[in-house]
Formats: C-alpha cells, sequence, structure tokens
C-alpha cells in the first residue's frame, strides 16, 4: 500500500509568505508604538522624579530653584533617573530651564504651567559669544551642557513632541516649549537693545529696551520690532520701569507705522496702565486698581485662537475676541518720550524688560 505524500505548490507557500508578511506589518508598528509608549512612561517617570527632586530641593534652599550651573549636580537623583531611554543609554536626555534659574519658587504664578525640565539635546547649540553685548538667545559665552537655552535645545523625540516636568511636580507630554528672549529688530537709532548673559547670582531677565536720544522718541517716531510673530497661540511678556513714559507694547500687522496701527497693546506712563486696540488710544481697565502698575508687576498679552487675553501678574483684566483670524502677529515696541520726563538722577532710562515670548 503507498501512500501519497503531497507537498505545498508554488503558489501556496508564497500566499502563506504573503500572509505572514502582511501580519508582521500589521504587527511591527503596533509593537514599535508598544515600545514607545513603554519609553515615553520611563521618560515621563523620570521626568516626575526630577520634577519632586526639585521640589525637595527649595525646600532645603529657602525656597529657592537651583542655578542652572549647579542644577544636575546638586540635585539628588537615583541611578539612570536623567537617562531618557528614546535617546539611548549614558547621556543626559533632558534639559533645564535657564529661566528658572536661582528662581524664588513662590514667584511662580502658576507651577503647573511652568516647564523646569523637558527633552533637551545633550548640549546646548547656541552659539558663543565671547564680547559682550551679547546677541538674542546667546543669554552666556559658556553654555552649559543640559541646559535650555533657546528652542533649539529642545528635541521632540516622542512623536514630535516632548516630555517635560513641571513644578508642580508632574509630567506630562506636550508639544509646547519654554520661553525665550525677544529678539528685536528695526529697533531705531535712539533704542538700544540688551540681551542680559547668564548671571549665576540671579534669575535671567530676559531682552530689553531703553531709550538713549529722549528728544528723538517724540510723536511715536521710535518703535522696535519683534522678529517672532506670536500665532494662534502664544504669549509676549514684560515689565515697565517706574518712569515708563508712553511706552506701549502690542500685536500689529507686518508693516506697522504708526502706534495707531497696532492691534492689541498695553501702555504705560508713570505708573498708569491703559491698553490699546485698534485706533482707541486709550481703554482703561474695568477694575481702577489695575489703572496703576509698578515696576515689578509683570504683565502678558495672549493668543488663544481668535481670544486676546491682557494679563497682569497672572491675572487677566481684559478679554478681547476676533472678529476674524489675522494670522502671524509680530511684537511692537514704541517709545513717546517728553525731555526731561526721563533725566531723573539714579534711575535707568529703561523703558521695558524682561522681554519673553512663549509659543509652542
Amino acid at each position: 500500500m503507498s501512500r501519497d505524500h503531497r507537498g505545498f505548490t508554488l503558489i501556496e507557500l508564497l500566499v502563506v509568505i504573503a500572509i505572514i508578511a502582511i501580519l508582521a506589518g500589521i504587527l511591527f508598528p503596533v509593537i514599535s508604538s508598544a515600545r514607545e509608549k513603554a519609553r515615553q512612561a520611563t521618560c515621563i517617570s523620570n521626568q516626575h522624579q526630577i520634577a519632586l527632586a526639585l521640589q525637595i530641593y527649595t525646600g532645603d534652599h529657602n525656597d529657592n530653584l537651583p542655578r542652572a550651573s549647579e542644577v544636575w549636580s546638586e540635585v539628588n537623583l537615583g541611578p539612570g533617573v536623567t537617562q531618557c531611554p528614546t535617546a539611548g543609554p549614558g547621556v543626559n536626555g533632558y534639559v533645564y530651564n535657564i529661566y528658572l534659574s536661582d528662581v524664588s519658587l513662590g514667584k511662580v504664578i502658576h507651577p503647573e504651567q511652568t516647564m523646569a525640565t523637558m527633552d533637551g539635546m545633550q548640549d546646548s547649540v547656541v552659539d558663543l559669544d565671547d564680547t559682550a553685548p551679547y546677541s538674542p538667545n546667546t543669554i552666556t559665552n559658556q553654555p552649559f551642557p543640559n541646559i535650555y537655552y533657546s528652542h533649539e535645545d529642545a528635541d521632540p523625540r516622542h512623536a514630535d513632541k516632548y516630555i517635560a516636568g513641571y513644578l508642580d511636580g508632574h509630567a506630562a507630554l506636550t508639544g509646547e516649549t519654554p520661553p525665550m528672549d525677544v529678539e528685536w529688530d528695526n529697533s531705531p537709532a535712539n533704542v538700544t537693545v540688551t540681551y542680559n548673559g547668564y548671571d549665576p547670582d540671579a534669575a535671567h531677565a530676559g531682552s530689553s529696551l531703553a531709550v538713549t536720544d529722549v528728544g528723538a522718541c517724540q510723536n511715536w517716531n521710535s518703535s522696535a520690532a519683534g522678529k517672532i510673530g506670536l500665532s494662534s497661540t502664544g504669549r509676549i511678556s514684560f515689565r515697565f520701569a517706574d518712569n515708563s513714559t508712553y511706552a506701549v507694547l502690542g500685536l500689529g500687522g507686518s508693516d506697522c507705522e504708526s502706534v495707531t496701527a497696532l492691534n492689541y497693546a498695553i501702555y504705560g506712563r508713570n505708573g498708569t496702565l491703559r491698553v490699546i486696540e485698534g485706533e482707541q488710544v486709550d481703554i482703561a481697565p474695568d477694575n481702577s486698581k489695575d489703572n496703576i502698575y509698578f515696576s515689578t508687576d509683570d504683565f502678558a498679552i495672549e493668543r488663544k485662537g481668535l481670544v486676546v487675553n491682557y494679563l497682569k501678574k497672572g491675572r487677566i483684566f481684559r478679554s478681547v475676541t476676533m472678529d476674524s483670524d489675522p494670522g502671524s502677529m509680530k511684537v511692537y515696541a514704541w517709545f513717546n518720550a517728553f525731555p526731561g520726563e526721563l533725566d531723573v538722577p539714579g534711575v535707568t532710562n529703561a523703558i521695558l524688560y524682561g522681554g519673553v515670548i512663549e509659543q509652542p
């Protein structure tokens, strides 16, 4: 009795191979995605531990956050906590926000929104500037490894997004990055732009504008423009000096030839606060307490879609909805000074300072 031994035909074999290939094509991305999710979970756990370690540090150091030059050596972290599995072993995968260097935790208005650490490069990529004055976003002529100076230091390694650790102790996946100095351009000869270098003993102050020729600032003929436009989401934050004389900062189109062309702006004169919107040049805040300001008061103008918010010390004091989307809007500063009003002995001629842009 003979048996009929029948093997696979070539067509059957090709069909099986094709089915296996299809299944592999389906499973490999799923497996890869699952592995990346696991890496993200580890990264979130790492930055959560770093955020908690920063809180412990502040409790032992009079409520002050660590200096940028000392953060990675001073904060007590366990083995491997600074290593992001997606970035690979053996390197510090995170950067510390230099804008928090030596800042008092009590001065942070929204710790749940303030990034302390995030996915970043091994070394800062900012250009070295060996002589003062510093260039925009250089901040220091000796960049420290694993410190955030500008957006180029961030690394969107998790599906084109970042994982960040926040000052309230939580960590999350986000598309936003920490702030950066306003990069001013188009400033006239009578306005001096200053970019502060890194001071280990003080928080970074952002960019500054100062009037050097008082007489040339009359009739709103002095302005400086920010190169970084505010798109659908973002904010510009700043402070006024005590002797501000009609200093205006706000958002406008790509070619603002007059202060009245600003669409949304905050201006102050000798401690009195007003708002500009379009052709309107004197809109007082609803609350009389918001009509005054001090040099320590932080202001911000932010866009959230079609909504524009004006903030003082982290609190919205006016909110406006746009009629239509104007697209990206540039940041402008305008000055109108009168002779003698800025010539106060012992008082700096800074008009506004701390210019910082936050934008995804």
